[in-house]
Parts: C-alpha cells; sequence; structure tokens
C-alpha cells in the first residue's frame, strides 16, 4: 500500500536508513518503519534530526523532504533531481510574458475561486456580478482586486459559521493573531508545499506564478494553483475541527509579534484532518498540474477544476 506523506512531528525524533527502509525512532524506540516504496514525501516538523544515509536514501528514490517550523512556516525542501524538460520550463516563460495570456490565465483563476466563494455566502448575487466584472478587467491588479473583495465577503460569512469562543473575526496572515487564522496559514502550507512538489515533478518551476506577483522565493505558481483548493480541502478541515471544539483558544499562546502559536498537540490533529481529506484530492491535483503542463505545450489557458463544496 502507498502512503502519500509522512509527517514527523515528534520533537527530537531520528530518521534513519536500514536497509532499504525508512526507520523513525526515538533513542531505541522505533516509532514507525517503512520499505522505500510506500513513501512519496516526508513532511519535517521543527526539531527533527535526519542522517546523512537517510537523506542520501531519500534522494537515490526521489523521495521529496519539505522542512517546516513546528508552526507550520515553510523554510526548504530537500529535492532529488529537477525535471530536464527545459522546453516545457522555456514555453511557460513566454507565455508568462503574454499579456493576453496572463489576464485570461488570471481571470479564470479567480472565476473558479468566486465560483467555490458563491456557493457558500447568502448574497450570491453580488459574487456573481464580480465574476461578471472580470472581463472588464484589464490589468492583474484589478483582478486581485476583485479576488480580495469576493474573499472578504467569503470569510465574513464563513466567521457565522465558527463557533463564538474562537474569536475569529476576519483573515489576518501576518501575524495570524487567533487560532482559526493560525489553522487556516498551517492548512495552507501542508496544501501548498503539495502542489509545489506535484509541480517540479512535472517540469514547471512552481515560482513563475501568474495571478499572484512573482518574487524573490515565493511559490508563486503553486499559490494560483492552491486558490482552486482552499475552500474544499483546507476550509472544510478547519471547519470541522472548530465545530467539534477540538481546540482551546487560550490568549497566552499569542507571542511577543502577535503570532497565535499552535503547539504539538493542535499540529497533529490539523495533520490527520488535513490528510484525511487531502488523499481524497491527490489523483485530483495530479490531473490537474497534467493539465497544466498541456496547456502550456498547446499555449490554451488553463480552466481551474470546479466541483460544487458547500461548507
Amino acid at each position: 500500500m502507498k502512503v502519500s506523506t509522512i509527517y514527523v512531528v515528534e520533537q527530537g525524533v531520528k530518521i534513519t536508513k536500514q536497509s532499504r527502509r525508512v526507520v523513525i525512532c526515538r533513542e531505541k524506540e522505533i516509532l514507525l518503519e517503512l520499505p522505500e516504496f510506500q513513501i512519496e514525501r516526508v513532511v519535517v516538523f521543527g526539531n527533527v534530526h535526519i542522517t546523512t544515509p537517510a537523506l542520501q536514501f531519500f534522494l537515490d528514490n526521489g523521495i521529496d523532504v519539505a522542512f517546516l517550523t513546528l508552526r507550520g512556516k515553510y523554510r526548504g525542501r530537500l529535492i532529488s533531481r529537477f525535471s530536464k524538460n527545459i522546453f516545457l520550463r522555456l514555453e511557460a516563460f513566454k507565455l508568462h510574458q503574454d499579456k493576453d495570456y496572463c489576464l485570461r490565465f488570471a481571470r479564470n483563476i479567480v472565476k473558479g475561486k468566486l465560483e467555490r466563494i458563491k456557493e457558500n455566502v447568502k448574497d450570491k448575487d453580488f459574487i456573481q456580478n464580480l465574476m461578471d466584472s472580470l472581463e472588464r478587467k484589464q490589468s492583474l491588479n484589478s483582478i486581485r482586486g476583485v479576488e480580495g473583495i469576493g474573499t472578504a465577503v467569503y470569510f465574513r460569512e464563513i466567521s457565522t459559521k465558527i463557533p463564538e469562543e474562537y474569536r475569529f473575526e476576519k483573515r489576518i496572515v501576518h501575524p495570524s493573531p487567533d487560532i482559526v487564522n493560525a489553522s487556516l496559514s498551517f492548512g495552507y502550507t501542508l496544501l501548498t508545499n503539495e502542489f509545489i512538489s506535484l509541480i517540479e515533478t512535472h517540469g514547471l518551476d512552481p515560482h513563475l506564478g501568474i495571478f499572484h506577483q512573482i518574487n524573490y522565493g515565493r511559490p508563486s505558481l503553486a499559490l494560483d494553483l492552491v486558490e482552486e483548493f482552499r475552500i474544499p480541502v483546507v476550509d472544510k478541515v478547519i471547519l470541522k475541527i472548530l465545530k467539534l471544539r477540538c481546540f482551546k483558544d487560550r490568549s497566552e499562546k499569542i507571542d511577543e509579534k502577535g503570532q497565535f502559536r499552535l503547539d504539538e498537540e493542535e499540529v497533529k490533529v490539523l495533520i490527520a484532518e488535513y490528510e484525511e481529506e487531502a488523499e481524497k484530492w491527490r489523483e485530483i491535483f495530479r490531473k490537474q498540474i497534467e493539465y497544466l503542463v498541456e496547456c502550456i505545450n498547446r499555449k490554451e489557458v488553463y480552466n481551474p477544476y470546479v466541483l460544487r463544496c458547500k461548507l
């Protein structure tokens, strides 16, 4: 049985390689042992030691390793090899310079996201008007403005579905001042990490986005594609956890920078629920990346995956 992702959250453990197996242990206690053919990627949180033979094993077997802080902040990744398909990346760069193509790409991304938002707000006519206005927008900034308005309406509506004790008012990213915002950011990081891996595996550059502006170190293309899956994957999971009241919102967990700090147990709950939901979607994730590659080769504009998702 294929295990798509191993999440290593427990602090102070060691990842080693024994024969053709990956072993995770705490001192002499073996916590997990798997053969390499069951592993697709490894996500490491915080203080986890990986031996050099284990790193070499991951490289030799094409196993992607992502490194995050315990709070879910992305640090970097170990990649076994990058695709040799330079011609595909050249086509992507050419299309990135085509203003008309970029506008159509961005409109489609936002239209797909607004479709999902419309299902989850009361004022559907307002969201439909936003969608209709996209064709009149002639700059990426104006298209981003439409997305921003729709997202604000969406989170105002979602706030009414969250138990009052969590005191969620609006989406704030940096810093995330409460457990709801911190959980959303954590979930989006997990989802973005999956798309970075898929994009690189299929020969594209995850930094060459269109709707999200390119910036040093920002995986803009991954963020573009994540837009269509935020609501049905991450938001669905976070709402489920909060409605079950799995977390205790304690003000003392806010650090000196105003960031709410998820603890190890909360991280484990988020990962378990995210993994259960994401596993249902991974084949769709892969097919969408393959479809994007086809679009680039054919110089066609990408259309997001749309499926009804009522939260």
